[in-house]
């Protein structure tokens, strides 16, 4: 991972403005968004990230275990990395911004097969089940939900129930310094660990 002190990102006008922090629950909030069915971007086709000149590897589909906490892939993950068109465009704009920092995007997740979906919370779930033995299913569910969006009543036809990554709108992301593609690490690899020794507090 590169240097958080790298000169490319201090140079940035922002540089000294706080990261502002969020409260517990965020994530589970943002799964509660509403669906706009009049809204022409849920018709946009899906397109390869590689295609706008974005880079990335999909995290949940990497086989040689250095994808920690999973050490494998994930069951039903795929290695392309697909989002929605008009998310890919945003993601160019963005990447033409960063470029005069000597910086750009590393995409570690876009689009995810509701397989992938199952896959991620099945992962989660054997392990809160081996970490907590005693606990009811309601218990281990909401646990489970804290980490990451629950497809076990994904219906296609209510919105409510889609797990953003399946929408083609969601995307894990990275800053990469461009000149030697070392990822600056933001805690995501410290999000995947302590979810996987389930740390909720």
């Amino acid at each position: 991972m590169a240097d958080l002190r790298s000169t490319a990102l201090k140079a940035h006008p922002d540089a000294r403005v706080p990261v502002p922090r969020r409260e517990k629950g965020i994530m589970v909030r943002a799964r509660r968004a509403a669906f706009a069915p009049s809204d022409g971007r849920g018709r946009e086709p899906m397109v390869e990230a590689a295609t706008y000149g974005l880079a990335g590897r999909n995290y949940y589909a990497i086989r040689d275990g250095s994808n920690p906490p999973y050490g494998r892939a994930i069951d039903g993950a795929i290695d392309r990395l697909l989002l929605r068109q008009g998310v890919a465009e945003a993601l160019v704009r963005v990447e033409a911004a960063l470029a005069r920092y000597g910086l750009g995007l590393w995409l570690h997740d876009c689009w995810r097969p509701l397989a992938a979906q199952r896959g991620l919370w099945a992962y989660f779930e054997a392990k809160i089940r081996r970490d907590n033995p005693n606990w009811l299913d309601l218990q281990v569910g909401h646990a489970v939900g804290k980490m990451v969006a629950d497809p076990r009543h994904f219906d296609a036809a209510d919105p409510g129930t889609w797990p953003p990554h399946s929408t083609g709108g969601a995307v894990d992301l990275v800053l990469r310094e461009r000149a030697t593609n070392r990822l600056f690490d933001f805690g995501a690899r410290e999000v995947h660990m302590r979810a996987a020794q389930h740390v909720l507090d």
